[in-house]
């Protein structure tokens, strides 16, 4: 940390802030993340952006989470005026707004056409700048350039800057005459000279594909921005001095503050975190007399966690005084190594329970890895690399089955730790994204391979639908039915329904079963169509009733084998990930969201993994 001598203290440490809420995502893709960091030097606490939930927080050291605007347009940039008032980008509405003393809205800067502001700041003479970024990174590179806007005093709006391809984090040089911008689809920081309107590269972020975004800047002119690794403080003259290192996979914006202005917030897709400087920041808010009114009326957050009950049958599969326990969230999952990884966000996934070994096992996809959980035990690695995991199963014989989401490709570990490859390909076309994956009894395996672009050049070859491996090895597809994201699937207790969902279009199809495994795909119909919410159907788990488990808006939903929908288990988190029935008699439903892992008991057991014989318990 030589280049970093003065700027960060010997010992200094990165803190996360305090969990107990989780940040949610469902059908919005691209908003499932915290934003937006501001001090608010009046109230002597931190303001963010849960932008899953639609919703400002705030958190200060003795006070925990508060909620500060219960709605908001899903706000990623924000700042403050010199009057104290919140100036915000909202990604839902396409506007600049900025929040007034009473508490009310005043939209500053609305167009159809924008591609949607991303990240704001304020000049000295009060004008409000932005960035309009193209938030979709599988969008064309000829899709219509970003740029970036300056709301003048008088209200006037105008283009700044334009000709960017995605522009994403602003900041003023502490003199006010450079601008930097991120342009994240080239993983470029730029330095534009507002006298001359020339600009020039500072840094390329060369290294893995996490792209910088927000920026905050030092009272010596030193810019700070999340790249890979963590954070990059880069001189004026373009060096880059050192990174800030911390656990999350990508740091989405900046702030300092604090009582003595030396305080770095950071906020990440899935968390929020601070690291204190030896620095002061340049330009930091003198008043938050704007937002007074929504600090005395902010409330404390709540996790919810209920039972909605909709259907008397619902009461024989949860007792009257099941609850939702919380078993892990948050950082915890980072203490245990490996550190950041460069390619995908950080997400819980591939619940499956060991029954040989009396453990949980699930996916920490994000940091590339498989995870155990065990009454009384800490969390601990099972495998250190899974070539990003996403759902996994058990075959007859106990190996793991895994749809690696890196590799396009179904996978089998035995216990032994001999690797092979089940299926990568169809009709000599690679696979998609493998994303979910079931065994039947007689060794046929149904997996889903939808497709991601995560900007790493790859591209789709084989049809995104669900695929059918016999157990000869042979790979057939499945229907061609306008798939969008085909996610989770189950087998009914007798093996011979195969549910399979997607989740961009909020539906689950059933399709019959042949004896011999195959599937008739003539008898395709829709089993349950979830109505429009936060949260879409993911991993999927079937009872030895045949009740249907599958995350959908607001929770977790239990639906009969005849398509009524019973009842939710809501437990905050607005998207549950994946599913798996556990414990000694498999009688404990385990779930994931992006961040966390819970359980509640049930009165009725699921079917095992592996399935072997397929008979009811006595």
């Amino acid at each position: 940390m030589s280049g970093l001598d003065g700027i960060v203290a010997d010992g200094a440490t990165v803190q996360e802030l305090p969990r107990g809420w989780d940040v949610g995502g469902g059908s919005h893709l691209l908003g499932r993340g915290c934003d937006g960091p501001v001090w608010l030097p009046e109230a002597g606490c931190w303001a963010f952006s849960d932008a899953g939930h639609a919703r400002r927080l705030t958190w200060a050291p003795g006070q925990g989470i508060r909620v500060l605007q219960a709605e908001t347009g899903r706000v990623l940039g924000a700042a403050l005026d010199a009057e104290g008032r919140l100036v915000s980008c909202e990604l839902d509405t396409k506007q600049v707004t900025r929040v007034e003393p009473d508490g009310t809205v005043t939209v500053l800067a609305e167009d159809s056409g924008f591609l949607g502001p991303d990240d704001v700041a304020i000049a000295a003479d009060g004008a409000v700048w932005f960035s309009d970024l193209l938030p979709d990174v599988g969008a064309p590179p000829d899709a219509r350039s970003s740029a970036i806007y300056r709301i003048s005093p008088a209200g006037d709006v105008e283009v700044a800057v334009d000709g960017l391809e995605a522009a994403g984090g602003l900041a003023f040089s502490p003199d006010g005459s450079t601008l930097y911008v991120t342009e994240t689809r080239r993983r470029e920081l730029l330095a534009v000279d507002l006298a001359t309107g020339s600009r020039r590269v500072l840094v390329t972020m060369t290294e893995g594909l996490i792209r910088p975004h927000g920026i905050a800047v030092d009272e010596a002119g030193r810019i700070y921005c999340g790249g890979p690794g963590g954070i990059w403080v880069i001189d004026p003259s373009g060096a880059h001095l050192g990174t800030i290192a911390h656990p999350a996979t990508m740091t989405t914006n900046l702030a300092f503050g604090g009582p003595d202005g030396r305080t770095l917030l950071f906020t990440t897709l899935v968390a929020a975190g601070s690291i204190e400087l030896q620095v002061r920041g340049a330009q930091l808010p003198a008043s938050s007399a704007g937002v007074a009114r929504l600090v005395r009326e902010s409330t404390p957050i709540t996790l919810p966690s209920r039972i909605e009950r909709l259907d008397p049958r619902i009461d024989a599969i949860l007792a009257p005084d099941a609850e939702v326990e919380l078993l892990a969230i948050g950082g915890v999952f980072d203490d245990l190594g490996d550190g950041p990884h460069g390619r995908y966000a950080r997400s819980l996934e591939g619940t499956l329970w060991d029954q040989r070994e009396g453990h949980l096992c699930f996916s920490d996809f994000g940091n590339d890895r498989r995870l155990r959980w065990k009454e009384g035990e800490l969390i601990a690695v099972v495998h250190p690399h899974t070539n990003h995991t996403n759902g996994t199963t058990f075959d007859n014989d106990g190996a793991f089955i895994s749809a690696e989401h890196a590799t396009r490709r179904i996978s089998r570990l035995a216990r032994d730790g001999t690797y092979s490859v089940v299926a990568d390909r169809y009709d000599g076309k690679r696979l998609g994204r493998c994303n979910d994956v079931v065994c039947r009894s007689d060794g046929t395996i149904y997996f889903t391979s939808p497709w991601w672009d995560f900007g790493d050049d790859a591209q789709q070859e084989a049809p995104v639908t669900f695929y059918r491996v016999a157990p000869d090895g042979e790979v057939t597809p499945g229907t061609d039915n306008g798939w969008t994201v085909p996610n989770g699937l189950a087998l009914d207790p007798d093996e011979n329904v195969l549910y399979v969902n997607d989740s961009r279009r909020m539906v689950v199809f059933a399709y019959d079963v042949f004896p011999d495994g195959k599937v008739d795909l003539a008898s395709e119909r829709v089993f349950f169509q979830f109505p429009d919410g936060e949260g879409s159907p993911d991993g999927m788990k079937v009872d030895l009733d045949g009740n249907v488990y599958c995350g959908g808006p607001d929770g977790l939903w239990i639906i009969a084998a005849d398509g009524t929908h019973l009842g939710t288990i809501v437990a905050g988190p607005v998207h549950i990930n994946n599913i798996a029935f556990g414990g000694h008699d498999w009688r404990t439903l385990y779930f994931c969201s992006w961040t966390s892992l819970y359980r509640i008991p049930l009165l009725v057991a699921g079917v095992p993994v592996p399935r072997g014989s397929v008979r009811r318990p006595a």
